[in-house]
């Protein structure tokens, strides 16, 4: 999923999320795929 499509379904701005999905990349929870594609890794 992209970073637009996140912001648009969570309504969090952008910079925010970008920060949670950092936080969740490094936990190993998130990837970060080409194309700025976010990937969910484990079930929250």
């Amino acid at each position: 999923m992209t970073l637009d499509a996140l912001v648009a379904r969570t309504g969090w701005p952008a910079h925010e999320l970008s920060a949670r999905l950092l936080e969740l990349e490094l936990d190993g929870q998130v990837a970060r795929l080409p194309g700025q594609l976010f990937q969910r890794l484990t079930r929250v």
